[in-house]
């Protein structure tokens, strides 16, 4: 029993070392590198267009004056209804606070941000506030330090 079992694990470890098997890995290892990597370098050419190359200001919020149609390509939209604003905080120093007005009844509203690889990190909104803005602080993870007691709620 003890002969089978040194055998099949030997085998199993043969098998690691086998060009197919790690073949299959490095696969394997590039798809996961790909998927990780592919939106946080889409995020970065986005960056750098717009804040290097046409100097949009950070932690500045700019106005897009116009309903995104079919031949709007500046940035993703879901409808073509509502106009939005676009800007990049850099919490790298200090924290930066953003504040939303009370709006009408009746007024759809929403503050969503994302982080680098495309994942939601914040998003107030109507339909979690109803009418009711707020004060966000946007931090940096490690960051330490006193919450104003204006601030409704802090996003790291």
């Amino acid at each position: 029993m003890k002969q089978k079992l040194l055998v099949t694990l030997l085998g199993l470890s043969a098998l690691g070392a086998s060009p197919v098997f790690a073949a299959n890995t490095n696969v394997d290892l590039a798809e996961d590198a790909y998927i990780y990597g592919y939106s946080i370098d889409e995020a970065y050419k986005f960056f750098y267009h717009t804040a290097v190359e046409n100097n949009y200001p950070l932690n500045r919020f700019q106005n897009i004056r116009a309903l995104a149609d079919d031949s709007y390509t500046a940035h993703p939209t879901i409808n073509n209804d509502t106009l939005h604003l676009m800007g990049w905080l850099d919490v790298a120093a200090e924290p930066v606070i953003v504040s939303v007005p009370d709006m009408d009844e009746g007024r759809y509203w929403i503050l969503h941000t994302m982080d680098m690889g495309h994942y939601t990190n914040a998003a107030f909104s109507s339909r979690t506030r109803g009418t009711k803005g707020g004060q966000f602080m946007f931090a940096a993870q490690d960051w330490q330090g006193e919450v104003p007691a204006s601030v409704d709620e802090v996003v790291r």
